[in-house]
C-alpha cells in the first residue's frame, strides 16, 4: 500500500511538471523544446575566435574565393577547403548536400584544445578525423550520419585540426589513429 502511494503522489508530481512547462512556454517564459534545440550551441563547440582560416562554398556559391589545401595521406590525396571567414565558421558543411569524393574540409585551430563537433543542418554522413600539431591523427569519428545531431562528437587529446570528409573516405586512404598526414 505504502509503495502504491508513493508512485503514485510521483505521478502525480510528473504530470504537475508537464502541467507547468507547458504553461510557462504557452506564456513564452521559457521556450519550447523544438525552440531551444535549433537554437542551442554546447559548451566546447569550434567558435569563430577558436579558428584561423575557414570557408565553404555551397552549391549555388562561386568557389574563387575559397582557399585550399591538398591534405596527403597514406592512400591518396583530399582536396581540402581551409577555413578562412566566421560567417562560415559557424555553418561547417551544415547545408551542403555533398561533397565530392576527393574533398574535404580542414579546420586550423589557433591553438591546441579538445574540439567538438556536431550535425548541425548536415545533409550526408562524414568522417571527423582530429589531428595534432605534429599532423599525427589522434582520433577518428567514422560514419557520423546526420540524424546524430545534436550529439557532440569531441577529440580524445588535444588537437590543432580537424577535418571533415565523406563518410568511409577516410578507411579507403588508408587514415587511421596513428598516421601522420601531410599538408
Amino acid at each position: 500500500m505504502k509503495n502504491g502511494f508513493i508512485i503514485l503522489v510521483i505521478f502525480i508530481g510528473f504530470i504537475g511538471l508537464i502541467i507547468l512547462g507547458n504553461y510557462l512556454v504557452s506564456m513564452n517564459v521559457v521556450p519550447s523544446l523544438s525552440e531551444y534545440l535549433a537554437n542551442f550551441t554546447p559548451p566546447n563547440i569550434a567558435t569563430s575566435s577558436d579558428q584561423i582560416n575557414y570557408s565553404v562554398a555551397s552549391s549555388t556559391e562561386s568557389i574563387s574565393n575559397v582557399n585550399f589545401k591538398e591534405v596527403k595521406a597514406p592512400k591518396g590525396i583530399i582536396r581540402s577547403e581551409v577555413v578562412d571567414t566566421d560567417e562560415l565558421l559557424a555553418k561547417g558543411l551544415g547545408g551542403r548536400d555533398s561533397l565530392q569524393q576527393d574533398q574535404g574540409m580542414l579546420f586550423v585551430f589557433k591553438s591546441l584544445g579538445k574540439y567538438s563537433f556536431w550535425m548541425k543542418d548536415m545533409n550526408f554522413a562524414i568522417d571527423i578525423v582530429w589531428i595534432d600539431s605534429n599532423k599525427k591523427v589522434i582520433d577518428i569519428e567514422s560514419n557520423v550520419s546526420p540524424d546524430t545531431y545534436p550529439k557532440l562528437f569531441t577529440s580524445k587529446q588535444s588537437v590543432l585540426y580537424v577535418l571533415e570528409i565523406n563518410a568511409g573516405i577516410g578507411e579507403k586512404l588508408g587514415i587511421t589513429e596513428g598516421v601522420r598526414l601531410v599538408f
